[in-house]
């Protein structure tokens, strides 16, 4: 696929890419649902990300989720020493 800018398409501009790339893949007649749901999700995530609550928000819970697998990474070598 070409690198093509895909978070400021329109839902029906990614439908439209979507089957474009199937049929140049060579499978004109797969199901392209797949590729259409992944590229609008690509998309929203994009545009949330730029919004400054969710950004720090997402930030906030991706701090919290390393914080607690270094506390479990940490008990687990403890009680690794202990036996």
């Amino acid at each position: 696929m070409p690198d093509i800018d895909v978070t400021a398409m329109t839902d029906e501009q990614i439908e439209q890419y979507a089957h474009q790339q199937i049929t140049a893949c060579g499978v004109p007649g797969e199901d392209p649902a797949g590729l259409i749901l992944a590229l609008q999700n690509m998309t929203a995530r994009d545009q949330a990300m730029r919004d400054p609550y969710w950004h720090d928000l997402v930030s906030q819970e991706a701090t919290a989720f390393r914080e607690r697998e270094e506390r479990i990474a940490r008990e687990r070598h403890q009680e690794w020493e202990w036996s």
